[in-house]
């Protein structure tokens, strides 16, 4: 690995200990699964007020499904990258990070 690499990795690792990014990536990955839940939600009010293109009851069972999938999935991705940020935290001492990049530093 040469040093202009090594440089551009610790500063990811950096970003990624950083309290904030990990706080953002959660909402960011919370905001798109709420995104599709509404996207999903549209579709279902659209089907509903069209009974005559589908099936109702195959429809509302599959919506259940996707919705209760959708739902789950926000949470969970949401609570699983603030779990992960922390424990990254715990194991990657961020200090000895920052003074190899400034090692690195030309």
């Amino acid at each position: 690995m040469t040093e202009a690499e090594e440089r551009k990795l610790l500063k990811q690792i950096l970003e990624a200990l950083d309290e904030a990014t990990v706080r953002r990536w959660s909402w960011q990955a919370f905001a798109l699964n709420a995104v599709s839940f509404a996207t999903l939600t549209v579709i279902a009010m659209w089907l509903f007020q069209n009974p005559h293109l589908l099936d109702i009851p195959r429809v509302v069972s599959l919506l259940g499904a996707v919705f209760a999938g959708a739902l789950i999935g926000a949470v969970s991705t949401w609570a699983l990258l603030c779990k992960n940020g922390a424990a990254v935290r715990k194991y990657i001492d961020s200090e000895k990070v920052r003074a190899r990049l400034a090692e690195l530093e030309p």
